[in-house]
Order: C-alpha cells, then sequence, then structure tokens
C-alpha cells in the first residue's frame, strides 16, 4: 500500500509527464434544458474519433457542477480557440454565476446553445455516449455541423499556453 505523499508525488509526475504532450484548446458551450442557464467551460482533452460517422470526444469530470447539462442527447457547441484567446480560455476555466455576460456572443437557433463570436473552429454536436473513466466522463459526441477560420491555434504544454512558432508544415 502506498502512503498519501508516494500517492500525490506520484500523480504530480505523472501530470509533468502527460504535459509533454501539446493539445489544443477549446471552450464547450451548451444550455442547460432544465433552467436555460448557458454552460461554458475551458476543455483541452478533445480529439477526434471518426470521419464516418463525424464523431468526436472529450473528458468532463465526475463531479463537475454542469455534468447534467451534457447528458445523452444533449446539444454543445466546441469552440476551437485561436493563438490570441489564452484570455478567453482562462475566463471559462475560472468558476463564475454567469461566464456569458462579458462575452459577445450569439446563441445557436436549433440548441439555444452560446456560440462565441470568436473562434479558430466551431463544431455543433449531440452528445451520443458518456463512458466512466477513471475521474472523469469522456463525452462521445456526434457532429452535426462545424466550420473553419483559418488561423494559429491556442496549445496548452507543460501546464503552460502557448502557440506554434511557425506555419505548419503540409503532412500530405
Amino acid at each position: 500500500m502506498t502512503s498519501s505523499s508516494e500517492a500525490s508525488e506520484f500523480k504530480s509526475r505523472l501530470r509533468r509527464t502527460l504535459g509533454a504532450f501539446a493539445t489544443g484548446v477549446t471552450v464547450i458551450t451548451t444550455h442547460h434544458t432544465r433552467d436555460e442557464r448557458p454552460v461554458g467551460l475551458t476543455v483541452n482533452s478533445f480529439s477526434s474519433v471518426s470521419l464516418d460517422p463525424p464523431m468526436v470526444l472529450w473528458s468532463l469530470g465526475h463531479h463537475s457542477p454542469n455534468r447534467d447539462a451534457f447528458e445523452v442527447g444533449s446539444c454543445h457547441v466546441i469552440h476551437v480557440l485561436r493563438a490570441d484567446q489564452a484570455d478567453v480560455a482562462m475566463h471559462f476555466a475560472t468558476p463564475s454565476d454567469n461566464k456569458f455576460e462579458t462575452m459577445d456572443m450569439t446563441r445557436d437557433d436549433e440548441t439555444g446553445a452560446p456560440i462565441l463570436s470568436d473562434w479558430s473552429a466551431l463544431l455543433r454536436c449531440k452528445t451520443t455516449a458518456l463512458i466512466p473513466a477513471g475521474d472523469h466522463d469522456i463525452v462521445l459526441s456526434e457532429v452535426l455541423d462545424f466550420a473553419h477560420r483559418p488561423s494559429q491555434p491556442l496549445l496548452f504544454v507543460h501546464g503552460q499556453f502557448a502557440s506554434l512558432a511557425s506555419e505548419p508544415a503540409s503532412v500530405g
């Protein structure tokens, strides 16, 4: 059996190790169907899953106060942030009762989900499954619609925001 200090050290080393993998940064928005309250959170666990059918995934903590807003069948909007939007990422990562009060946004006509005005890519999605995984749920989502604006992405690596030092090279 390991002591709590050994477990804490293990988690700390694992966090640093996993932090070496650069990820993109997203803000995911929806509206709570019970009270129509807008919901928004910063997520860097976003990943593509499939082109046919079009699916993506992201992770949400079991104890998130917004977990029930992303139930199976609910719709949400994934905003991939631009390199100059670290302030937006921090805004939605900070607990607040009204995260949308100072945001330039519209509402999605079909779902009522808030849509931020600025983004690099946008995906309108529907939750198809919540898969328990450790202390999080994997949110598996069907992509219903999407858009892209050419721009440099905001990255998260080694516990900090970053951007590309050069233009990405074409792979194929």
